[in-house]
This record gives C-alpha cells, sequence and structure tokens, in this order.
C-alpha cells in the first residue's frame, strides 16, 4: 500500500511583483496553489524577499479574503472591530485566552485521528476500541467552560476512567443520528 503524502512546512518567500516562490519545492507558485497546499494540509511560513521579515499571518488573511470570504463570517463583527482598535500585545493575550481552551483539544484529536489513520494506512491493525475512543474524543469532547473542570462532578470523578460501554452506547446513537441526517439528504436530492 502506498504511503499517504508527507505533509510538511512550505518556506515561501513574497516578491515584491506580488508573485511567490516556494523555496522547498523550488518553483513559482500562485496564491491559488498556496490556498491548495494548505487545504491538503500543508503549512506555510512566507517572508518578504526583501527584508525577510516574516508575513505569514498577512498571506493567511489574503488566502482568506480572495479564496474562502465566508469563513471571515465565523468571526462576530466584535471581535473583527476589536483586533482594529487593540494594542497588538493587548489582544493577542485575550485571544489566546479565550481561543486556546477550543483549539488545543481541536488539534489534539485531530493529530491522534492523524495518526489512527496513517498507521491504518500503512497497514497496520488498529484496535476497534481505539478508533472508538478517538472518535468519541472528536464528536463529543464538550466546548471549553469557564468554570474549573469537575466543579460540580462528585469527588474522584475526574480521575475515573470513561466506560467503554456508555462509550460504544454514545456512538452508536451518534452513528444512528447520523444515518438519519444522511437519509433526510438522499431522500431531498
Amino acid at each position: 500500500m502506498a504511503e499517504p503524502k508527507t505533509r510538511q512546512t512550505l518556506q515561501i518567500k513574497k516578491y515584491p511583483n506580488r508573485r511567490f516562490y516556494d523555496t522547498t519545492r523550488s518553483r513559482h507558485v500562485t496564491l491559488q496553489e498556496l490556498h491548495e497546499a494548505i487545504v491538503e494540509g500543508h503549512s506555510l511560513i512566507v517572508a518578504d524577499s526583501k527584508t525577510g521579515e516574516d508575513i505569514t499571518n498577512v498571506i493567511l488573511v489574503q488566502i482568506l479574503l480572495e479564496k474562502d470570504p465566508p469563513k471571515l463570517h465565523l468571526f462576530p463583527s466584535w471581535i473583527l472591530h476589536s483586533m482594529v482598535r487593540s494594542k497588538p500585545s493587548a489582544f493577542r493575550g485575550a485571544m489566546d485566552h479565550l481561543i486556546r481552551p477550543i483549539t488545543g483539544p481541536m488539534a489534539a484529536t485531530q493529530r491522534q485521528m492523524d495518526e489512527l489513520m496513517h498507521r491504518a494506512l500503512a497497514g497496520e491493525f488498529i484496535n476497534p476500541l481505539e478508533w472508538t475512543q478517538a472518535l468519541m474524543r472528536a464528536f463529543t469532547s464538550p466546548p471549553a467552560s469557564p468554570e474549573p473542570e469537575g466543579a460540580d462532578a462528585p469527588p474522584g470523578a475526574e480521575n475515573a476512567p470513561p466506560d467503554p460501554e456508555d462509550a460504544l452506547n454514545d456512538l452508536r446513537k451518534q452513528v444512528a443520528a447520523l444515518n438519519k441526517r444522511m437519509e433526510k439528504l438522499q431522500k431531498r436530492s
């Protein structure tokens, strides 16, 4: 079986004429190709060719503006207003405080799912319980809450391992709900 493509960090130089050069793969690329590379799972580090300044975030925002504008609607306008008004250091601290509890678990779950898929594609047998646990974390991770973990839980509950039978029943319910949604969508089309 073929190995999955390695997703690497691409080193990009941006020239004054709005052209991009991928130094990792030694070729000129367009903004569309950068967008496609990100969608495929690559990361970018973009540097200004004259100053060497890291302009990765500027280019990522440009990609969002030009290639995925609907995603900007995910941000409430008050966040965008705050970004414009605030000092960078103050805003960064506030955003880290707000976003890290959400993105941290999502990134960890994504890394675990990627690892399981990589192992499976490499021909390794993956225990169904591993799949179940990873899927449960992916689909049932509770959103971050302002209260400390375990605030309403009985003493010792935060250290108790999840009951595999409960996890399996929850997964069955979720699969059944997804199947119902798929049936409704198929009937519509």
